[in-house]
């Protein structure tokens, strides 16, 4: 019997941006034995109806692309939703590199054929979801700010350079952070919240963490006195974090509550999230994904 299907895209993204890319994908699709029932990004909210017909869903987008998909589905109480999986088609796709490991589109869907599924920590940042990071302070905002034309150009170093020109101006922000065991309260350049290990295309920031591990990691960087410390520092962050870094605040946490200025934009897996206070807490294995 073959496999239903929601497929759910978004136009603007890389694998599906023209009318024969989407064409393309919805043949092999077919090919490959798959009854496929096709909805844009931006028509999510009328999915409810097709959810219990199906027997996954496949998200072809980036991060903020699986944020959309996943926040619906959480924040509609939809019962027992069908597994997700996902074709990569934004800037960094960090959610999809954590999963699949850089699969080619065939292997992915092999994967739902098989039907290895895993239950994945999903994070709420007060009435919103995530499933990768909330970040605020430097870069965090770099995702959505970044001019789209810049990134189809040039992909990932789009961000980079992005970031490079706001290191020269940026100023650190009081953040106070309470979790059941501590307060802190320090100047900080930025702050992110994860619930898996990479951020910012292709960078394990947190080696130790994974999208199954019941555990958020937070990590902070303190203020610094020029630019070069500035560099160092996220140079070392870029290379994996470990709790004894200087310059670092580094916790883990099942819940924590942020207060920080409203000026600085909580992100959400590259979207724009809730303004501060922040109750960030973790929900241990909330959503099944089709998984190698």
């Amino acid at each position: 019997m073959k496999k239903q299907l929601l497929f759910i895209y978004n136009i603007k993204a890389g694998s599906v941006r023209t009318k024969k890319r989407l064409n393309k994908i919805l043949r092999l699709l077919e090919n490959e034995g798959f009854q496929v029932k096709d909805t844009p990004l931006d028509k999510v909210t009328e999915i409810k109806p097709f959810i219990s017909e199906c027997d996954a869903i496949l998200i072809a987008g980036g991060d903020g692309s699986i944020n959309v998909v996943v926040d619906h589905l959480l924040r509609e109480e939809i019962e027992n939703p069908p597994p997700l999986a996902v074709l990569p088609g934004g800037t960094a796709n960090d959610i999809y590199h954590q999963i699949y490991k850089g699969c080619k589109i065939k292997d992915i869907l092999a994967v739902i054929k098989k039907g290895n599924i895993t239950r994945l920590d999903i994070g709420q940042a007060n009435n919103r979801y995530f499933v990768n990071i909330a970040a605020a302070g430097m870069f965090s905002d770099v995702a959505y700010l970044t001019p789209r034309t810049f990134k189809r150009l040039l992909g990932t170093p789009a961000y980079y350079i992005h970031a490079l020109i706001k290191v020269m101006t940026y100023r650190p922000f009081k953040l106070t952070i309470k979790t059941d065991g501590e307060y802190l309260e320090e100047e900080v350049l930025v702050f992110l919240v994860l619930n898996g290990s990479q951020a910012a295309g292709l960078f394990i920031i947190a080696p130790d963490a994974a999208l199954n591990d019941g555990k958020l990691h937070l990590l902070a960087l303190k203020k610094s006195m020029n630019i070069s410390q500035v560099v160092k520092l996220l140079y070392r962050v870029l290379r994996g974090i470990t709790p004894d870094q200087p310059g670092v605040i580094y916790l883990t946490a099942e819940n924590m509550t942020m207060q920080f200025p409203e000026s600085h934009v909580l992100v959400i897996d590259g979207e724009k999230g809730p303004l501060p206070p922040v109750e960030i807490k973790l929900l241990p294995a909330r959503l099944p994904f089709y998984t190698p």
